[in-house]
C-alpha cells in the first residue's frame, strides 16, 4: 500500500466498520449493484473507494482474475488486510488518493466499481478521469451514490458541500 499525500475523513471512523460489520451483501442497492457490474469471472476489477472491503471481497469471491480495491483512508485498508489474512482471496489493495494516483497502470481494468464512495470524493473530475484511464478500451463504471436527501456537510457522510452552502 502506498501513502496519499493526505490524510482521509474515514480514519476517524474506522473502528464502525471494525466493529461488528459483515460481508453481506443481500441490501437491495448492493444487490442492484452487483447485478450492474455483471459476471467478473476472468476480468479485472477496480473497486473505487473500497474502504474495509466488502464489495471488494465479493468480487474476487465472484471470479475476477485480478481484483484491486483503492482507498484513501490507511485504516479502512488495514481492516481489509486483516480480513485478507484471515481468509486469502488475492485481493490487492492500494492506499492513494483516486484524483491523483499514479499506482495503477492505464487500461488495466476490465471493470471498475463503486458502492456509495463517490459522494465522499473531493475532486471528483480528476477522480473519474483516473477511472477512464485505468479502464480498458470498452471497459465499464458501476457505482451508487446516496440520494440527494443525504448531501454532504462537514462530517464524515460526504464530501459534496450541503445546498445551504
Amino acid at each position: 500500500m502506498g501513502r496519499p499525500a493526505r490524510e482521509a475523513r474515514y480514519d476517524a471512523v474506522a473502528d464502525f466498520y471494525r466493529d461488528g460489520w459483515t460481508d453481506d451483501l443481500d441490501d437491495p442497492v448492493s444487490a442492484a449493484l452487483l447485478a450492474t457490474v455483471g459476471p467478473v469471472d476472468g476480468l479485472a476489477v477496480l473497486d473505487v473507494a473500497c474502504g474495509h472491503g466488502r464489495f471488494t471481497r465479493e468480487l474476487a469471491r465472484r471470479g475476477a482474475r485480478e481484483v484491486v480495491g483503492l482507498d484513501l483512508s490507511g485504516e479502512l485498508l488495514r481492516i481489509a488486510e486483516a480480513a485478507q489474512a484471515v481468509q486469502p482471496l488475492g485481493v490487492r489493495y492500494v492506499h492513494d488518493d483516486l484524483a491523483t494516483t499514479t499506482q495503477l497502470d492505464a487500461a488495466g481494468f476490465d471493470v471498475a466499481v463503486c458502492s456509495f464512495g463517490l459522494s465522499d470524493v473531493d475532486d471528483l473530475e480528476p477522480a473519474l478521469a483516473t477511472v477512464a484511464r485505468v479502464l480498458k478500451p470498452g471497459g465499464r463504471f458501476a457505482f451508487s451514490i446516496l440520494h440527494p436527501c443525504f448531501v454532504g456537510g462537514d462530517d464524515v457522510s460526504g464530501a459534496w458541500p450541503s445546498a445551504g452552502r
